[in-house]
């Protein structure tokens, strides 16, 4: 059985509540946070490694997902 494009990314969002699309980027995003903070990597290794072929479409997607930047995950949190 074949499902069709449309289809599967209507009934996907109708499962999960989110697009295709916008389940693998939050995934992505997830895992992202987690490898920045682990403080291993940097920015540009984060991207690379979850498949983004250019740190600013990276950064701009992580911006508008979470509403800040990449890089303010890198800077210490001063108490």
């Amino acid at each position: 059985m074949q499902l069709q494009q449309n289809y599967f990314s209507t009934y996907f969002k109708e499962c999960v509540g989110y697009t295709p699309q916008k389940y693998i980027n939050k995934k992505k995003m997830e895992k992202a946070i987690s490898l920045i903070m682990s403080g291993d990597k940097t920015i540009t290794q984060v991207s690379e490694e979850l498949g983004f072929t250019s740190i600013h479409y990276f950064s701009r997607l992580f911006k508008r997902e979470l509403g800040v930047p990449p890089s303010i995950l890198e800077e210490p949190v001063l108490i």
